[in-house]
């Protein structure tokens, strides 16, 4: 493996680690992260998001652009498997521990200090994101109704993603 994806690997590693509630609690991060090693623009993070949130599958699979990106395909395969590989190990680790905790007050305590924390890192990327990405008026009115769809229909997210990008090629020239 190359010296670049063993890079890739570490980096992700510790993001994945740290991300309560998600990958994308960690998004402000991860782009400042990419942009300062000089892997990614901050527009080539954006798109990389938007590519990993079209795919099927985990949520988190935003990271395997960005992995190709730093080192090919063994950069690719390093960044998925460094975000999710050790937080999937320590979650086996408490799941065969769980029985035992059940009735502690310990674990409901853990999560309920944690949620705000989640939310406090998803705002925080939500902000980091935006302030990207809201650059006038005409972006900012696109994000409110993509928003909005989200929020009051059960439209499936890539559609309203894709829609999104459609209407920003053609009225955004």
């Amino acid at each position: 493996m190359s010296a670049a994806a063993v890079e890739v690997f570490l980096l992700f590693a510790k993001l994945g680690l740290m991300s309560v509630g998600g990958g994308t609690a960690l998004l402000g991060e991860m782009e400042r992260e990419s942009v300062a090693r000089g892997w990614l623009t901050h527009a080539q993070f954006l798109q990389a998001y938007a590519i990993g949130n079209l795919t099927p599958g985990p949520g988190t699979l935003f990271v395997v652009p960005i992995g190709y990106k730093a080192a090919g395909v063994p950069g690719a395969v390093a960044a998925a498997v460094g975000f999710i590989l050790p937080t999937a190990a320590i979650g086996l680790a408490v799941i065969s521990l769980w029985s035992r905790l059940r009735r502690s007050p310990w674990p409901a305590a853990i999560r309920d200090a944690l949620i705000p924390v989640a939310i406090g890192l998803t705002f925080a990327s939500a902000y980091v994101i935006g302030r990207a990405t809201l650059i006038d008026v005409p972006t900012a009115l696109i994000a409110l109704i993509s928003a909005a769809a989200l929020w009051r229909t059960r439209i499936p997210t890539p559609v309203v993603i894709l829609a999104s990008g459609v209407v920003g090629a053609v009225f955004l020239r």
